[in-house]
């Protein structure tokens, strides 16, 4: 009886990692992945942007483009299907 018992817990045991072997989780897509690197203020600090001389990033919201500045404001508000990095010095009117 204990000898059934015990075999019977072994196959529940190997039955069980295998099923949670098999499940994998989905798996993002390119743009998830994109968008989740552009959020992410490890990649897009205040210390990145000044080091690298960056003045403005690449920010992403319900799949639009936009931009902000360093201190997470937002400059250009997400419109766009798809924007890149640009470098063109902006004058203010006086």
């Amino acid at each position: 009886m204990k000898m059934t018992i015990i075999i019977g817990l072994i196959i529940f045991i190997a039955i069980g990692l295998l099923i949670s072997c098999n499940t994998k989780p989905k798996e993002k897509s390119d743009k998830e992945l994109f968008e989740e690197i552009l959020n992410d203020p490890r990649v897009n600090s205040k210390e990145v942007g000044e080091r690298e001389g960056i003045k403005y990033f690449q920010v992403i919201k319900n799949g639009k483009t936009g931009f902000r500045n360093l201190d997470n404001k937002i400059i250009i508000e997400p419109q766009f299907d798809n924007a890149e990095m640009f470098s063109e010095v902006i004058h203010q009117l006086r």
